[in-house]
């Protein structure tokens, strides 16, 4: 009987996990704590998107780390769709899957997320105690520049360069209505240069990113 959690709408793309080879100049790395994680969420969810196999050679071109957990969890099968890639077309692939950007977290709706679960969100496959203490924080952050803005703290804002220490991205929006406060902000950094006063907050926002100097 075959031993595998696809999920019903993907059971008809099921494949013998042994009819499926990892493909030996693999660009992307799976150390054993990132399979532990995968297999956690393919416990957890199921298998919810197939992996993608070159039927010429079957080599897995996206989908790597999710048969590898696969096979750490015994299964005899895994849900996959086949495509007649040559070998240029399947390297390709398997690069752009890897390299393109997948988009920036929104932390204000990811700590509500967070927060409706009925269990510690680092309970769930991938996310750690770490990174949910970092939303946190950056949230925190965001509010309390918002707090700023409000007040028309300027001096507040105009210091706020030297006070965020944050390593991921933060987005804060600069509204027309509070143009007069941003002004106000520039000449609170002390620069009479404008410039160089709005490269200094920028250079804020850049840190708080993790982003290399202006």
């Amino acid at each position: 009987m075959p031993k595998h959690k696809i999920i019903k709408s993907l059971e008809s793309l099921a494949v013998e996990v042994d009819k499926i080879n990892l493909n030996p100049k693999n660009t992307k790395i799976h150390n054993d704590a990132n399979v532990r994680e995968i297999a956690k969420s393919l416990s957890t969810f199921g298998q919810r998107k197939p992996i993608v196999v070159a039927r010429e050679t079957g080599y897995i071109e996206a989908g790597n780390g999710t048969y590898l957990a696969a096979q750490l969890l015994g299964w005899s099968h895994i849900a996959a769709v086949y495509v007649d890639d040559d070998h240029r077309q399947a390297m390709a692939y398997g690069v752009a899957d890897n390299v393109t950007p997948s988009g920036d977290w929104d932390y204000m709706n990811l700590s509500d997320v967070f927060e409706s679960f009925d269990s510690a969100p680092d309970e769930i496959a991938g996310v750690t105690f770490d990174f949910v203490a970092e939303v946190q924080d950056v949230v925190n952050m965001a509010n309390s520049f918002d707090d700023a803005m409000r007040d028309k703290d300027a001096e507040r804002l105009g210091k706020f360069s030297k006070t965020v220490q944050k390593k991921r991205q933060i987005k804060p929006v600069l509204y027309i209505e509070h143009l007069e406060v941003f002004e106000r902000a520039l000449k609170a950094t002390g620069n009479d240069n404008r410039a160089e006063a709005l490269q200094e907050i920028c250079q804020a926002y850049l840190d708080s990113a993790g982003a290399i100097e202006l």
